[in-house]
């Protein structure tokens, strides 16, 4: 039975966890964090969001131009 005050179960990819929780995440992270500074120092833009990290470098070299989304995209979406 669920109480509706307590937290919803820990599946990972909640914006309140823990960097080091996993290997995956915590390179997910870096990598995103990679992305989005190469793509500043490239004359690019970057934005971090709770839902996702953006980068876009603005430029015709290979480039991290990338988006990564930390949780699933619909919130009743399978696992």
């Amino acid at each position: 039975m669920s109480d509706a005050a307590s937290p919803p179960l820990e599946t990972g990819w909640f914006p309140t966890t823990p960097v080091d929780d996993t290997y995956l995440r915590r390179y997910l992270l870096n990598w995103a964090g990679f992305c989005a500074a190469s793509a500043r120092s490239l004359g690019g833009d970057s934005r971090d969001l709770p839902e996702a990290s953006l980068a876009d470098a603005s430029d015709s070299r290979p480039s991290p131009t990338a988006s990564r989304f930390y949780n699933r995209l619909h919130p009743n979406a399978s696992t």
